[in-house]
């Protein structure tokens, strides 16, 4: 399981292990929220909303360090990646009250593309056939 924890430094990502009832931290830095696992289980997606506002991941077991993925002034809110693991699907809120969901490939092939705009959008997913 992935969820995140606050204290008064922040919130951060945590994984708990059943079987063996291991709880390790993932995160230390910043104020990190909403965790989503990639689709092969390996990597854990999450918002983080300070210092540096945008979508990051890492390795699932520790062992590498947090690649941000799109920073996002405004601020994200969540993100997700597609059932095939080529695409991430994150929505924002420009803080007019208007938010956005937006995606683009994990490779950063393209730039990211809105879907959605300009209206009130909350938890986008993709199906499990990835449209």
């Amino acid at each position: 399981m992935a969820f995140d924890i606050g204290s008064p430094q922040g919130r951060d990502i945590w994984i708990f292990e059943i079987a063996s009832a291991t709880l390790t931290r993932l995160t230390s830095a910043g104020s990190n929220v909403r965790p989503e696992w990639s689709p092969d289980g390996q990597r854990v997606l999450y918002r983080q909303v300070t210092p540096r506002k945008g979508i990051w991941w890492q390795p699932a077991n520790g062992s590498g360090t947090p690649e941000l993925l799109v920073e996002v002034p405004g601020g994200p809110n969540e993100g997700v990646i597609s059932p095939d693991g080529r695409t991430l699907m994150y929505r924002t809120d420009e803080g007019t009250g208007d938010q956005y969901v937006i995606t683009m490939p994990l490779d950063k092939s393209a730039p990211p593309t809105p879907l959605v705009t300009k209206a009130v959008n909350w938890a986008p997913r993709f199906s499990p056939n990835g449209q």
